[in-house]
């Protein structure tokens, strides 16, 4: 009887160190799928709790609508407090890094938005070049939106418009290039701003094409809806600092402007970091806006093909294939392009525009901050020169330049020399004045890219 009782209790204690020793396994797993997992399990919440932002948001980083305050708005208008009426000139570019659209915003934040302003290509930024803006609603609101675009020109704001308006805002991400109506319908509303007493307040945006300044400043005679005011082609000014230069410098009699500031931007590096929007139909990516800064002018000039209105517009240089350019002209220009920062290679399209074919390079600027849009300009349309290819201009092409003396250059009217001091001397002076006004917000500076 006792030995079978020890049997039993010995075969219990068998089972006991058996058990004992999988509960000691069983810890050490859990253990080391605790060490294993877990990091990788709190880096997947992470990146589920930032999964709405926008790819290139960033913690530092903010726009000037993301600076707004209750306290700055209710210092708008004497009754210091949210009860005025507001205007919101914008488009589909104006909104947060998050997506919230810049209406959204004001109207959760209490303001009084009883009219929107919408510019060329129309509130959601559809509508091609130079078409008719039509009046409208914006869906969500039920707020009316007002055309400022029309006859292949920015409107001019009428006092009828305002007479129920105290604050106009302005919201918009402009393509950095002076030729883009976008600024010229800021300028508009400034000048409204200073002829009918409202307040203007500008929620400043970054410059897509980087700090450089270049190119041709406006003579007086040309002045147009597409070279409104003395400033360069490419600017390398943000619209927050071209607002407080139309409104010191340029405008008879200065408007009540507010600019709302972005925090921790950076000329150089925000350039890399994408659209929150399209611009336009055509200006759709990163690549097209650079494109645009040489090819908005070369679109001037025929009988070249930039591949508007297809899904590589402001991203190709292309010739009719009936000129007849050869495969071998087009690699000498390849070349050429990556000696100035322009990556490139062949390409082929069919103009449904056109019916006919069109052949050359598809371009991609590669480092928009080592890059000359006007130099690359002026290479293009030198090497084509060269090549024998008849250029002819367009009736646009001296308002989009801004000065007649680009064109003069091109026919060989002007020397290099008075050429390149009369391009020299404007930019300088331009940034002088701009520097001696304490327009720049930034630093550091824009810088002047001087031809040589």
């Amino acid at each position: 009887m006792l030995g079978g009782i020890k049997k039993e209790n010995a075969m219990l204690g068998g089972i006991k160190c058996v058990w004992d020793y999988v509960l000691s396994i069983a810890r050490i797993c859990c253990v080391l799928l605790i060490a294993l997992f877990l990091p990788k399990v709190f880096l997947v919440k992470i990146n589920s709790s930032s999964a709405g932002l926008a790819p290139h948001q960033s913690i530092s980083f903010r726009l000037g609508l993301e600076n707004l305050t209750d306290d700055f708005l209710k210092t708008l208008t004497p009754k210091k407090n949210l009860s005025f009426k507001a205007g919101l000139v914008t488009n589909q570019s104006g909104r947060n890094q998050s997506g919230t659209r810049t209406l959204d915003v004001l109207l959760k934040k209490g303001i009084n938005v009883v009219s929107l302003f919408a510019p060329e290509h129309g509130m959601d930024g559809n509508i091609s070049m130079m078409r008719d803006i039509q009046d409208g609603r914006d869906a969500k609101s039920n707020i009316n939106i007002i055309s400022m675009y029309g006859n292949g020109s920015p409107k001019r704001f009428d006092e009828s418009q305002l007479k129920d308006i105290d604050v106009l805002f302005f919201d918009m991400q402009d393509s950095g290039m002076r030729h883009y109506t976008f600024i010229t319908t800021m300028f508009e509303m400034l000048e409204a701003a200073s002829a009918y007493k409202k307040v203007a307040v500008i929620f400043d945006r970054p410059n897509l094409l980087g700090p450089y300044m270049e190119g041709t400043l406006v003579s007086p005679e040309l002045k147009s809806a597409i070279s409104y005011a003395p400033i360069p082609l490419r600017y390398g000014m943000t619209i927050g600092e071209l607002a407080l230069y139309f409104n010191k410098k340029i405008l008879k009699k200065p408007a009540q402007l507010h600019v709302v500031p972005m925090t921790q931007y950076n000329r150089y590096s925000y350039a890399a970091q994408g659209l929150l929007a399209h611009l336009s139909p055509n200006i759709t990516s990163m690549n097209s806006c650079y494109g645009y800064s040489f090819l908005g002018l070369l679109g001037e000039i025929r009988p070249f093909d930039i591949g508007v209105g297809t899904d590589k517009a402001f991203q190709c240089l292309l010739l009719p294939e009936t000129i007849k350019f050869s495969k071998k002209k087009w690699h000498e220009l390849h070349l050429v392009l990556k000696k100035q920062g322009v990556g490139n290679s062949f390409y082929r399209y069919y103009s449904n525009r056109k019916k006919i074919y069109c052949s050359g390079l598809r371009l991609h600027v590669n480092n928009i901050n080592s890059f000359s849009a006007f130099e690359t300009l002026l290479t293009i349309v030198d090497f084509f020169k060269k090549t024998g290819v008849t250029l002819t201009y367009s009736n646009h092409f001296d308002k989009a330049a801004g000065s007649k003396k680009l064109r003069a250059f091109f026919q060989d009217s002007i020397s290099k020399t008075v050429f390149t001091d009369y391009i020299n001397k404007g930019l300088h002076d331009f940034y002088n004045t701009v520097s001696d006004a304490r327009c720049f917000l930034y630093q550091p500076f824009p810088k002047v890219v001087n031809l040589s």
